[in-house]
């Protein structure tokens, strides 16, 4: 039987290689990223560095989206108010329209009212969110980038709710006078007419208040879904990859020990030799 001494791979290299893979598991499993270089899957890099901006986006829609509701929400509590006052204006306005009231009385009212109609312009020109006055001076259209996209915009609606937009400005000759029974009555019109005024402005802000905080939790759920994904590409499978680290120290030790053994072998087939 011929007895072979010496060649082969060396052992050297079959650890170096098994070495390098090594290092690559302690790499990504140290990392927590699947792909550490562009060489390893380029591709894949490129996808998860979109998804990733994608991700930082949609937070940013998201914090628009709920930014937009606070505001709307603040608001719809002050038009609240407002309607609790303009509710109470239209009780006086029916006790100011009983002719059987003396001066004295109507000078009672004139005084609550006076107060009522002062307190809504304050509430329309001091309700504000970020400097806005939103129910006064800067009422209108505020537009909401709720998406990542240009286009991507949802509107909120205020409408000016001071007393004269609303069509109740108060005092004698005003379209809400309470100094006599005629005007009170008069007035009972114009009250109501505010009121569906103020309440259908209230709806299109309450209305708009819904469709944002739905469009927020749309973008929560994306952003969720983005950050899965992306994780999916781009980070490390811990599972996996413990795996692929201990299955390439065994395949070295076991490469060791057989390059040990075969040096052995030939050691032992010299020895023969020479005696």
């Amino acid at each position: 039987m011929a007895i072979r001494i010496g060649g082969g791979d060396s052992p050297f290299d079959f650890f170096d290689r098994f070495n390098k893979d090594t290092e690559k598991s302690l790499a990504k499993l140290a990392s927590g990223k699947r792909i550490t270089s562009a060489a390893e899957d380029a591709a894949g890099l490129g996808i998860s560095e979109q998804l990733k901006k994608e991700f930082a986006s949609l937070g940013q829609a998201r914090n628009n989206v709920d930014y937009g509701a606070a505001e709307a929400q603040i608001a719809e509590g002050a038009m609240g108010q407002q309607s609790e006052i303009m509710s109470r204006m239209q009780e006086l306005a029916v006790q100011a329209s009983n002719g059987t009231l003396s001066a004295t009385d109507r000078q009672f009212i004139d005084k609550e009212a006076s107060a009522l109609a002062s307190e809504m312009n304050r509430i329309a020109n001091t309700t504000e969110f970020n400097g806005s006055k939103v129910l006064s001076t800067d009422s209108g259209n505020v537009t909401i980038q709720s998406g990542t996209k240009n286009g991507q915009t949802m509107n909120v609606t205020y409408a000016n709710t001071t007393n004269a937009s609303l069509g109740v400005s108060y005092g004698a000759g005003q379209a809400v006078d309470f100094s006599t029974a005629a005007t009170a009555q008069a007035s009972l019109a114009n009250i109501q007419a505010g009121m569906a005024t103020l309440s259908s402005s209230r709806a299109q802000v309450g209305a708009d208040t819904n469709a944002l905080e739905v469009q927020g939790r749309t973008l929560a759920v994306q952003r969720e879904n983005t950050e899965a994904a992306r994780s999916r590409i781009a980070d490390t499978d811990y599972a996996a990859e413990t795996a692929n680290l201990a299955q390439s120290q065994i395949l070295s030790q076991a490469n060791l020990a057989i390059h040990a053994h075969r040096n052995l072998m030939s050691q032992s087939a010299l020895d023969l030799l020479k005696g």
